[in-house]
C-alpha cells in the first residue's frame, strides 16, 4: 500500500516547508498542495517553495479547478514548478469546491473539465489548443506533467477514467463503494482504449491517531463534513447513500459554512461545519465511510480491509493543528505494516 499526503498551505510559509520535508523523510509519496484563495495560500508559491525544498517527493495541486485558474496560466506555472523539480510534478482538477464558491461562483460542469484538461494537455504536449473557441499557446515549455481528476460521483468517475492519467476518488472507501467507482472508472477507461490498470488511482481519505477511536475521530470532523457536503453536491443519486440519510446529507449540504471549509481549529474548539454532524447524526457514518481513525492498531486493520476492497493507494488530508505529530506517529506505526516508511 502507498501513501501521498496532503497538506493545506496555512500556517507560515516557512512552516509548509517544513511539513513538507517530513513528508518527504517520512515516506508519503506524494504531496497535494490545496487551491483555495479565499482561505489558503497561494498554490503556486507554494509549490514553488516545495519544489526547492524536497528532493523526491511528487507533489502538486489537489485540487485546482478551471473557474479560477485559465488553462494557459495553470499549464504555464505548471512547467515552470516543473522546470524546479524535473519529473516530480503532478496535478488534480476538480470541479471546484471553496475556492469558486467564496467568489461566488458555480463549479465546473463535466464538459468543462473534459476542456480543461484537454486544453492543459494539448498545450504541454504541442504548444497549442483550442479552448472556449479560441486559440490558445504556450510557446517556452514541452513538460510531461501526469493530469488527474478528482471525482466523487458516478459520471466523474466515468470522465476520470477516460481522459485522465490518474483519479483522486472521493467516495469513500466502504467495500460497495469501492466497487462501484473502480467499475465506473473502467467504463471510462475502455471508452478511450485503455484497462483500469493504465490509470494511476488514488483514494481520499482522512486519517487521525489518538489513544482511542472517537478522539480520533473528533479531530478530523470538519473535514468529514466537507465529504458530506460533497455527497449532496449535483446529486445524491448513485452515491451509495443510506436512504435514511439522503435527507440529513441534504440538510448539511445546505447548511455548510464554505468560508470556513476544513479550516484548522483549536484542539476542543467546535466549529459550524464539524457541529453540524453532530446535530444531524452524520458522524459515525461518514467516519466509516471515509476515516482511518483511532488507534494505530486500529488503523493499520482499517487499512488491511481496504486493501482486500482493492485500495491500494491512500491519499489523507491533514486539516488539523498536530500535522508534524500526526506525520511522525503514521510513520512510525502505520506504514511499516505495510512495507512503507520514511529513509532519510
Amino acid at each position: 500500500m502507498k501513501f501521498g499526503i496532503t497538506i493545506p498551505p496555512e500556517g507560515s510559509l516557512r512552516d509548509y516547508i517544513q511539513w513538507a520535508r517530513l513528508a518527504e523523510e517520512s515516506g508519503f509519496e506524494l504531496l497535494g498542495v490545496t487551491d483555495s484563495q479565499s482561505i489558503r495560500r497561494e498554490l503556486y508559491a507554494t509549490m514553488a517553495a516545495v519544489a526547492l525544498n524536497t528532493r523526491r517527493i511528487r507533489f502538486g495541486p489537489r485540487v485546482t479547478n478551471p473557474i479560477t485558474r485559465h488553462p494557459a496560466v495553470a499549464a504555464s506555472a505548471l512547467a515552470t514548478v516543473e522546470e524546479v523539480a524535473p519529473g516530480r510534478v503532478m496535478a488534480a482538477v476538480g470541479s471546484g469546491f471553496s475556492s469558486i464558491e467564496n467568489l461566488g461562483e458555480r463549479p465546473a460542469s463535466l464538459a468543462q473539465l473534459r476542456e480543461y484538461i484537454e486544453t492543459i494537455r494539448g498545450l504541454h504536449t504541442s504548444g497549442v489548443a483550442s479552448y472556449r473557441g479560441r486559440t490558445v499557446r504556450l510557446t517556452w515549455a514541452r513538460p510531461r506533467i501526469p493530469l488527474f481528476l478528482a471525482a466523487h460521483g458516478p459520471k466523474t468517475l466515468q470522465l476520470a477514467g477516460e481522459i485522465a492519467d490518474g483519479v483522486v476518488v472521493g467516495t469513500g472507501v466502504l467495500p460497495e463503494v469501492v466497487a462501484d467507482s473502480l467499475a465506473r472508472i473502467r467504463i471510462g477507461a475502455e471508452r478511450s482504449g485503455r484497462r483500469l490498470e493504465d490509470l494511476d488511482i488514488w483514494w481520499f481519505v482522512v486519517a487521525y491517531i489518538a489513544s482511542d477511536r472517537a478522539t480520533a475521530i473528533d479531530r478530523v470532523r470538519t473535514s468529514l463534513a466537507g465529504l458530506g457536503h460533497g455527497l449532496a453536491r449535483f446529486t445524491t443519486e448513485g452515491k451509495f447513500i443510506p436512504p435514511e440519510l439522503v435527507r440529513p446529507i441534504q440538510a448539511l449540504y445546505q447548511a455548510y459554512a464554505t468560508e470556513e471549509h476544513v479550516v484548522t481549529g483549536a484542539i476542543g474548539e467546535t466549529r459550524h461545519n464539524a457541529q453540524l454532524l453532530e446535530d444531524l447524526g452524520l458522524k459515525d457514518y461518514l467516519a466509516e465511510r471515509f476515516a482511518i481513525a483511532g488507534t494505530a492498531e486500529e488503523c493499520v486493520a482499517r487499512l488491511r480491509r481496504i486493501r482486500e476492497a482493492g485500495v491500494n493507494k491512500v491519499w489523507i488530508s491533514i486539516h488539523f493543528p498536530e500535522k508534524v505529530e500526526f506525520m511522525e506517529r503514521w510513520s512510525r506505526e502505520v506504514m511499516p505494516m505495510f512495507g512503507s516508511a520514511g529513509n532519510d
